[in-house]
């Protein structure tokens, strides 16, 4: 009997082999194709650091790329633009590779005062990653200058509420009458990026999210062409935890209380 056990954990091995073969290796491909950064000049330091509000001439900067040569894709974004293609440009790395990629710098590039979203990709085709940004062009100064639009609106009085929930999410509501607000949010301190429209009252529900992270929100009021500079309110909020059940929740609050007991008991 050993000699056909022995026979059946080899032939069984050998088809595992076979399958684990046959799985492609997209599979197993890193997805993580490189970072970029929005910079107002072309010089910057940190050189990581990104401006999601630039003036009308701006840089794109790579990291980490996986390849020496790819290309962006620029698209109007709400709510000043309607989600089409705007631009597209290649971009080439300046340095030999590293053993943390390729590194570029391209532009600059020049787009008219709105919102925008640029796309990065490899020369394989790879997406690599994203950026909302703004462009903030300067005011015509009656000699020459760019003939750029008017000033941003002014900020309304506004308050703005985020209020974590029991299932991860967080609720966000926005309170100016007859206002329409643009939402941001920051998660655990990354950089702001564009959610949603608002209106007065209204409210959005985000997430969920993991225990313990910090959501920042803010809101822009927005007038028809152009938003505020600034943010007119911010809020915060951390993810409590999920319950699958109001049984579960009711387990973990008697554990806590259990807790509370055994160290309330301790000498």
């Amino acid at each position: 009997m050993r000699p056909r056990i022995a026979t059946r954990a080899w032939a069984a091995g050998i088809v595992l082999a076979v399958a684990l073969a046959a799985v492609p290796a997209a599979a197993h491909e890193n997805p993580n194709h490189g970072t970029i950064k929005v910079h107002d000049d072309e010089v910057v330091s940190p050189p990581q650091r990104n401006d999601p509000r630039v003036d009308c001439d701006f840089w794109i900067e790579g990291f980490k790329m996986t390849n020496d040569e790819g290309w962006l894709v620029f698209y109007e974004w709400p709510p000043t633009g309607d989600k089409s293609e705007v631009l597209r440009a290649d971009w080439e790395a300046d340095a030999e590779d590293t053993p943390m990629g390729f590194h570029f710098k391209a532009g600059p590039f020049s787009l008219p005062s709105g919102h925008y979203r640029v796309e990065a990709y490899v020369d394989e085709g790879h997406f690599a990653k994203a950026k909302m940004f703004w462009t903030d062009c300067e005011e015509d100064d009656g000699n020459g200058g760019n003939g750029g639009p008017p000033p941003p609106p002014e900020c309304p009085p506004t308050e703005l509420e985020a209020v974590a929930n029991a299932d991860g999410t967080i609720s966000v509501t926005v309170m100016n009458e007859g206002a329409v607000f643009v939402l941001y949010r920051s998660v655990d301190g990354g950089d702001w990026e564009h959610v949603t429209e608002m209106l007065d009252g209204s409210t959005v529900v985000d997430g969920p999210y993991p225990v313990g992270t910090v959501v920042d929100y803010g809101v822009r009021h927005f007038d028809g062409r152009r938003v505020t500079a600034e943010f007119c309110a911010t809020a915060s909020a951390t993810a409590i935890p999920f319950f699958t059940s109001p049984l579960a929740a009711a387990g973990a609050a008697l554990g806590g209380l259990g807790a509370y007991a055994f160290l309330r008991r301790r000498p």
